[in-house]
């Protein structure tokens, strides 16, 4: 417990924190590197204070560049990991997730590749792994990554993103990593340039899209799973919103009765929240130069077809389970869909 204060007619921020390293100086001096475990909220106010602090007393910062919270979803080249960007700046980021590979140590190099909305080619930024915080089944791994000077280009992407640019995609690539797994391969490390996401992508996309802005919604306050868990039917409720445009088909929303009832609680329907997070979710993918657009409700129960494409993620919190459904249909299973105008 770190506990930092200005003056006496100030109210202390009390922190949570892991001493990362303690190194003896001259004077019977210690150099202690912390890593505090913020949230969004009190890490705004721990900048200002450390701000603060530098300039009455004099002191100098060890970090160059100020981390700048954010929240930006990333995955690995090939889609099976993923990751978040927790913090971000010129010097290098945060990255969190139970995904990142037991292998990954302090020295280890990889790629940070953006793909902005309005580019067919990824900006690219070099770095290395500066440490890594080992996780526990509710604890998600976290690693420090550190960047060299930055050119250019990948300096101002980097400074957009902390001024909330949103890119269409981030990958993150750990080259010993990859080298491992390409000589067990065979298969050759080098990048596959990605210029529009395929039918099975798109879905995917839709489907992440939709837990990335369940998880920023603070009232829920839900986050991912890796694996999903058989649900007990008779303690959830469903809600189903028709899809058109680049895909035909819909998302279902199926939640604990605890999730249902904090959504209703701010005045919402269920089915007028699930339309607005659909349609926020299209509006968030126009970015990735997707045209898609709710529908309204879908009554009944899905019928999948064979042919059908299918994307799904669990996301979990105090109130319970929340399980997303993304389906394209086929034009046969199209027909048969029952969809309803909304009151």
């Amino acid at each position: 417990m770190f506990e930092l204060c200005l003056g006496d007619d100030e109210v202390p921020l009390r922190l949570d924190g892991l001493v990362l390293s303690s190194r003896p100086l001259p004077g019977a001096r210690f150099e202690v590197a912390v890593e505090y475990q913020t949230s969004i909220d009190q890490r705004r106010i721990l900048e200002d204070m450390l701000r603060r602090i530098s300039v009455v007393e004099g002191f100098t910062a060890l970090r160059r560049f100020p981390r700048i919270p954010v929240n930006l979803p990333a995955r690995d080249r090939e889609h099976q990991r993923r990751y978040r960007v927790v913090d971000l700046s010129r010097g290098g980021l945060l990255l969190e997730g139970r995904s990142i590979p037991v292998e990954v140590q302090p020295g280890h190099a990889l790629t940070v590749e953006i793909w902005l909305a309005d580019s067919k080619v990824p900006v690219a930024v070099t770095g290395r792994v500066a440490w890594v915080q080992r996780g526990s089944r509710v604890v998600p791994v976290r690693a420090g990554i550190s960047f060299p000077e930055l050119e250019d280009r990948p300096r101002r992407v980097i400074d957009g993103l902390t001024r909330l640019l949103q890119p269409r995609a981030v990958t993150v690539a750990f080259a010993e990593l990859e080298q491992a797994e390409a000589a067990a391969t065979g298969l050759s490390t080098q990048p596959i340039s990605v210029i529009q996401p395929g039918p099975d992508d798109t879905v995917q996309l839709i489907a992440r899209t939709l837990a990335d802005l369940l998880i920023e919604d603070p009232e829920l306050q839900l986050r991912e799973i890796d694996e999903a868990t058989p649900l007990n039917s008779q303690e959830l409720t469903s809600v189903r919103v028709g899809i058109r445009g680049d895909i035909d088909g819909e998302a279902m929303l199926t939640m604990h009765r605890e999730i249902e009832a904090a959504v209703t609680r701010s005045g919402w329907s269920l089915q007028q929240f699930a339309k607005a997070l659909v349609a926020d979710a299209c509006r968030r993918l126009d970015a990735a130069e997707l045209e898609l657009e709710p529908t309204g409700p879908v009554a009944g129960r899905p019928m999948l077809t064979a042919e059908d494409r299918v994307a799904e993620c669990e996301l979990t919190g105090s109130r319970g389970r929340f399980y997303i459904s993304v389906i394209a249909r086929t034009p046969a299973a199209l027909a048969d869909a029952e969809h309803v105008t909304p009151a």
